[in-house]
């Protein structure tokens, strides 16, 4: 089944579907909704105790590092 077709399907069942059916789904949302939020509060609070650490990379050596590591894809720097 593509996604075309798993849409429809849904739509069609939200259709047909009852209260409780719709809360219930309503609420699967709003969870998941809380832990990606969650997730991304956590992966920004990383990033920024990494900045206040002085743990991070600067540009200049992740370019170099990519240039050795991959040579093919930095042909036309001159």
């Amino acid at each position: 089944m593509g996604l075309p077709e798993l849409k429809n399907k849904i739509l069609m069942q939200i259709e047909n579907a009852d209260e409780a059916t719709l809360l219930k789904v309503s609420s699967i949302f709003d969870e998941f909704n809380k832990v990606e939020n969650k997730e991304l509060t956590e992966a920004i609070e990383k990033a920024r105790l990494q900045i206040y650490n002085n743990e991070t990379v600067s540009h200049q050596l992740v370019m170099e590092e990519a240039r050795a590591k991959f040579p093919k894809y930095f042909k036309n720097e001159g």
